[in-house]
């Protein structure tokens, strides 16, 4: 059984979607100074439009990968039962990007692209750290822009 198949495909219609989202400039940090420290917890953050979370049982972008590639060998050996994964998924330029994180990571992101503010993103991950994600993400021009949200506007 292919329990795996509609996984894959969520991955690939990610891709696709990624590829062909609008360009959008990224939000430069910088921009963060203005906002009082009051206010910090309530800065919700806009995901580059390209911007997909996945979570799957399976390893699907291994599978994905090896399909893509042809690579009967590494189909062969796969451990479909070797999940979960954490996938985000992000164009860079012209090319799309399926990168794994781990949990933490993953469900702090997930919160903070859905447009969650940054207070209830670290509450979605306890025990990670914050700043460090928060920061790779701006790194990796994931964010566009940023707006404050108070708690009874939270999503």
């Amino acid at each position: 059984m292919l329990s795996y198949l509609p996984d894959v495909a969520r991955l690939e219609w990610a891709v696709s979607r990624a590829l062909h989202a609008a360009d959008a400039q990224a939000l430069d940090p910088s921009e963060l100074a203005a906002v009082a420290p009051a206010d910090q917890d309530h800065v919700s953050f806009v995901a580059h439009p390209s911007i997909s979370m996945l979570r799957s049982d399976f390893p699907i972008d291994a599978i994905w990968r090896a399909v893509l590639q042809q690579d009967e060998a590494a189909l062969a050996v796969l451990d479909t039962g070797s999940g979960p994964v954490h996938l985000i998924v992000q164009r860079l330029g012209s090319a799309v990007e399926v990168a794994r994180l781990d949990e933490p990571a993953w469900t702090f992101a997930s919160a903070l692209f859905s447009g969650s503010p940054l207070v209830a993103a670290l509450a979605a991950s306890p025990g990670s750290d914050g700043a460090a994600l928060l920061a790779e993400h701006l790194l990796q021009r994931r964010c566009i822009a940023f707006k404050l949200l108070r708690p009874e506007h939270a999503p």
